[in-house]
């Protein structure tokens, strides 16, 4: 019985060791204790089907996938990192566990099949601290596989690669699973060796597949950023052409308003106190044109805004823009320039479906948190959208959206109801809403 007892202590140890690499390479959605007292739900619920395997052994055969089941469903619901990434995260620690049962069977080949059929009449405690060693060594790898910050997770493909790219761990696991079970009872030193090596093929190949997916899914984000990132030098080109004109239209205008007011002088010194009011107030209708960008404070948002604001007129797109930002907000201009960039375009993208094409931008900034609001028209039923990228799927600037959202601590939504389309984005810099 006490060897029994060791076996179920030595299991939960295993376990909770899957939730901590868990907890390294993926963002927990609650609280620590929250957090904690979920994945200690998970252990119970593993030991009740290891239990049911023990009473029934028909079923001993379907236990594997029935955890393997337990902990994904868990994990969906304790992190908040894309459900692709948290898939593929837990497939790769169960292919370690895979790993770590066929190394222990080439070191303890008789106590390992012991351990199969329950069998603890001589404990051997060697054998524990080789399997929790050798499961240490193999999860620190996908430790050093999946870490990366929250803002770089790989959730910027389309979901069906995604499922494309889970085709190939989940058919490692199963197939792995099935070699193992299925030689337990008679297992010999070559065929551990095989399947020792097969297991570490597997393990490699995970390891350049997942590297290949996050270089696409890079690939994907740095395309469309320096998409915005030429716009935007462009409108600052723009903008400093502007900014000369400018200057040369202000000699002219110190030289009319001299003028100017010299001629009101004139009329008053005359006694004509009506005609010189007369004149102010043509003076004054004629020269009120003021900036729509006036309250927008950040030289470069303000010259891209107004390159934008001329393609939406030259796509007959009305326009109305709102925005009050500081000179220093608190959130990099290049990030402000790519947020407003992506939701301006995909908000005229939705107009051009439609006969009547309105967009409004709202940005406001509280502190050193910045809300950025589109409103626009768009059709009842969307018509599918061709590709912006040859190689991947639409949805991309939705994508980069929520990330930005994600690295700044704050939120992205979009609805559309009643012909009507309504996105908001919030980023928090350092600042409180």
């Amino acid at each position: 019985m006490s060897g029994y007892v060791v076996f179920v202590i030595h299991n939960l140890l295993s376990l909770a060791m899957l939730w901590h690499t868990a907890n390294c390479c993926l963002t927990p959605r609650f609280r620590r204790k929250m957090t904690l007292l979920l994945e200690a739900g998970s252990l119970a619920l593993y030991a009740l089907i290891a239990r049911l395997a023990e009473l029934y052994p028909v079923a001993d055969a379907i236990r594997p996938f029935a955890i393997l089941a337990v902990f994904i469903s868990f994990a969906v619901l304790i992190f908040r990192n894309g459900f692709f990434r948290k898939v593929f995260v837990m497939l790769c620690v169960f292919v370690t566990v895979i790993a770590t049962e066929v190394i222990t069977y080439l070191l303890f080949p008789s106590f390992t099949i012991n351990v199969h059929f329950r069998e603890f009449s001589v404990p051997n405690v060697w054998w524990y601290f080789t399997y929790l060693g050798c499961e240490a060594i193999l999860l620190f790898f996908v430790y050093l596989l999946f870490h990366k910050n929250a803002s770089d997770a790989v959730e910027r493909l389309p979901a069906r690669q995604y499922w494309f790219f889970l085709f190939f761990p989940i058919s490692q696991f199963v197939l792995l699973t099935g070699a193992v079970f299925s030689v337990a009872e008679n297992i010999s030193l070559r065929t551990s060796i095989f399947v020792a090596t097969f297991s570490l093929i597997c393990f490699a190949a995970d390891l350049v597949w997942f590297r290949e997916i996050r270089q696409m899914s890079d690939n994907a984000r740095l395309k469309a950023e320096n998409d915005l990132l030429g716009k935007q030098i462009e409108a600052q080109q723009e903008y400093y052409k502007t900014l000369s004109a400018n200057y040369a239209d202000m000699a002219a205008m110190r030289h009319d308003i001299a003028n100017h007011i010299f001629t009101i002088r004139a009329l008053l010194l005359d006694g004509k106190s009506g005609k010189a009011m007369q004149y102010a107030a043509k003076l004054e209708k004629s020269h009120t044109a003021q900036s729509i960008l006036s309250s927008c404070k950040n030289s470069v948002v303000q010259s891209f805004l107004q390159h934008k604001l001329d393609e939406l007129r030259k796509q007959e797109i009305v326009s109305g823009f709102d925005v009050t930002l500081a000179p220093v907000t608190g959130i990099s201009d290049t990030d402000l320039i790519i947020a407003l960039g992506n939701m301006l375009d995909n908000a005229s993208e939705a107009c051009a479906s439609v006969q009547k094409r309105c967009l409004r931008l709202t940005v406001k900034q509280v502190d050193r948190c910045v809300q950025i609001e589109t409103e626009n028209t768009c059709a009842a039923s969307p018509a599918p959208k061709k590709r912006r990228i040859t190689y991947l799927e639409r949805g991309i600037g939705t994508s980069i959206l929520r990330s930005l959202a994600e690295q700044y601590h704050g939120s992205y939504i979009s609805a559309c109801a009643d012909g009507m389309n309504h996105a908001v984005l919030v980023l928090r810099g350092n600042g409180i809403c």
